[in-house]
């Protein structure tokens, strides 16, 4: 267990639950499981999560509001600066990205998304605007925009992420 400000980290890196008719649920993505599943920048939500619903980029470009929502990028859309930008703007919470090459012979890959910043850089800058962003599979990112296209997708996003201003001259990290 890692600590933010003495405090420690709330039992989920990040989580993204949907929300089933009858109280069920399906996890469509949780960094405990796999790392990748939580695109790097994400910010943090209340312990219990945040309730909203998910849009296709179709959806979304074809006029439906995205204030407050996650919107499910295309196939071969991926998550840079040129999408994201054009979301925060219109109030998106954030987005989902299921972007993979070769993603037909792997579609149960996932891709470490990184760089998913305003600026393009590598890294948070204190310029970069709060989003939240997950990458899943080829296979769950078409079972969620075909259920989208049929319906509404109501998911729990849920993330514990912090971002720090600070100034360090080196840093070396070992990530079991």
């Amino acid at each position: 267990t890692c600590k933010f400000d003495d405090k420690p980290a709330l039992s989920f890196p990040g989580k993204l639950t949907q929300l089933l008719p009858g109280g069920a649920e399906r996890v469509l993505a949780d960094n405990q499981q796999h790392p990748f599943h939580l695109i790097h920048g994400s910010v943090a939500t209340p312990e219990e999560g945040i309730i909203t619903k998910i849009i296709t980029e179709d959806q979304y470009l074809a006029g439906t509001d995205p204030r407050g929502c996650l919107v499910m990028l295309n196939p071969m859309t991926d998550p840079r600066p040129r999408v994201l930008k054009p979301l925060l703007d219109q109030g998106a919470l954030g987005l989902v990205s299921d972007y993979l090459k070769g993603r037909y012979s792997t579609p149960d890959s996932l891709q470490w998304v990184v760089a998913c910043t305003e600026g393009g850089d590598w890294h948070i800058t204190e310029e970069d605007r709060p989003f939240i962003g997950f990458s899943v599979s080829p296979r769950t990112g078409d079972m969620i925009r075909t259920a989208a296209n049929h319906g509404t997708v109501k998911v729990r996003v849920q993330c514990d992420g912090r971002r720090f201003a600070d100034t360090l001259p080196a840093v070396t990290a070992l990530i079991p």
